[in-house]
C-alpha cells in the first residue's frame, strides 16, 4: 500500500466508460473479502487523502481502486 499518496483519475476509454474508478469502503467485514466483476482487477488502499481530489481526510479510510483488466 502507498499511505494514501495513490490518486486514481478516471480515465475516459473509448466507448465512454471508464476505466478506472475509487470507490470508498464500508463494508463491515474485511476489504480483502470484496470480488470485482469480472473484468475488473481492484486495490485497496488505505488512504488519507480523497483519491479524487486530492484533498486530506479528517481520519484514514478504505478505498478500492478498480482498473479495467
Amino acid at each position: 500500500m502507498t499511505g494514501g499518496n495513490l490518486r486514481a483519475a478516471p480515465q475516459a476509454s473509448a466507448n465512454g466508460t471508464s476505466d478506472v474508478w475509487a470507490h470508498r469502503w464500508f463494508g463491515v467485514y474485511d476489504v480483502i473479502l470484496y470480488r470485482p466483476p469480472t473484468g475488473w482487477t481492484v486495490e485497496d488502499e488505505w488512504a488519507d487523502l480523497h483519491p479524487h481530489t486530492g484533498k486530506r481526510l479528517r481520519k484514514s479510510q478504505w478505498w478500492l481502486l478498480a482498473t479495467r483488466s
